[in-house]
C-alpha cells in the first residue's frame, strides 16, 4: 500500500539473527541485534519496528535516525521489569520518534505506567491486508460445522478453546505452535496445524464457520497485551462470524453483537453457547 503513497518500504532480517547460534549465544545475539541494526542499514530514513525494550532507539540516535516503535506487548513487559530495567526501558523509549499502540487502552496504560509524554505516544488501530484477506465465494456444506482458532501468542488460552468445543459435533483446527499447547488435553475434534503458509491460511478462513480469538484475561503475565487483534481482523476481513474474548484492547475493533460475540475470558460454558449460536 505504502508505495502507492511514494513511500519504498523494505525489511530487514538483523545479521545476528541470521544463523542459529547455541545457547546462550543465542539469547545474547537475540538482545544484541536491537544495538547493532541501525548501524546495518543503509539508505533509509525512518525504521518502523516492534524492538525497543533493549535500546534500539538508543542505538539509532548516534546515527541520527528515527525510529518508530510498535507497542505489541511493551505493557507487559514493563509490568514483568525491574526497577532498573524499567528505567533503562523508558530511556529507551523516550528515543524513539513515536510510539505507536493499538487501542485506547493499550495507549492509556503505557503513558501511566511510563510517564513518557502523551504527545510521545500514538494510537492507530492496526490495519489488515484487506487485498489478500478477501471474502471467498461460500463453500458447498458437506455436513461439517468448522472453527477455527489461530495464533502463537504465548496469551492465547487453547485450554479455553478445546475445553469449549470438546462436546460440540463440529471440526476443529487449531494453528498454532506446540508450546502453545503444553499441557492442553485436545478433544478428539481438534487438528493441530503449524507453519502453515499465509494462502492456505486464508483458505482456512475461508472454510471456517466460525473464528475463535480466545485470550488470557488482561493480567496475564505473558503473550502480548495486543495478541489476537491480527486473527480477529483476518477474521472479520474474511467475512467469518467471530467470538472473541473479553479483553480492554479489543474494545476499540469489536463490539458484541455487532463485529462479533464478546465472551468472558477463561470460561468455556459462555464460549461453547456462542460458539453454537
Amino acid at each position: 500500500y505504502l508505495a502507492e503513497h511514494g513511500i519504498e518500504v523494505r525489511y530487514y532480517d538483523p545479521l545476528l539473527k541470521r544463523r542459529r547460534l547455541p545457547q546462550p549465544f543465542e539469547r545474547v545475539a537475540w538482545n544484541m541485534r536491537e544495538l547493532t541494526i541501525p548501524f546495518e542499514l543503509r539508505g533509509v530514513d525512518v525504521v518502523f519496528t516492534p524492538l525497543g525494550a533493549v535500546g534500539l532507539p538508543l542505538a539509532a540516535g548516534l546515527r541520527r535516525l528515527p525510529v518508530v516503535v510498535m507497542n505489541f506487548g511493551l505493557n507487559l513487559i514493563w509490568r514483568r521489569a525491574s526497577p532498573a530495567r524499567r528505567r533503562w526501558l523508558r530511556r529507551s523509549l523516550g528515543a524513539a520518534a513515536r510510539v505507536i499502540c493499538f487501542g485506547e487502552a493499550q495507549t492509556d496504560e503505557f503513558v501511566e505506567l511510563t510517564g513518557l509524554p502523551p504527545e510521545h505516544v500514538a494510537t492507530l488501530l492496526i490495519p489488515i491486508d484487506d487485498r489478500f484477506f478477501t471474502p471467498a465465494a461460500p463453500r458447498a456444506p458437506d455436513g461439517t460445522t468448522r472453527v477455527l482458532a489461530v495464533g502463537k501468542d504465548l496469551a492465547r488460552d487453547y485450554a479455553t478453546v478445546a475445553a469449549a468445543v470438546e462436546p460440540l459435533d463440529v471440526s476443529v483446527d487449531f494453528v498454532t505452535l506446540p508450546r502453545n499447547l503444553e499441557g492442553v488435553r485436545l478433544p478428539s475434534n481438534v487438528t493441530v496445524l503449524t507453519n502453515v503458509p499465509s494462502t492456505e491460511l486464508r483458505d482456512l478462513y475461508a472454510r471456517a464457520d466460525c473464528v475463535v480469538v480466545a485470550q488470557r484475561r488482561d493480567e496475564f503475565a505473558y503473550g502480548s497485551e495486543g495478541g489476537g487483534l491480527t486473527t480477529l481482523l483476518e477474521g472479520m476481513a474474511m467475512e467469518r462470524p467471530v467470538v472473541a474474548t473479553e479483553r480492554a484492547i479489543f474494545r476499540d475493533y469489536v463490539d458484541d453483537g455487532v463485529e462479533g460475540l464478546v465472551v468472558p475470558a477463561e470460561d468455556p460454558a459462555a464460549m461453547r453457547a456462542a460458539i453454537e449460536r
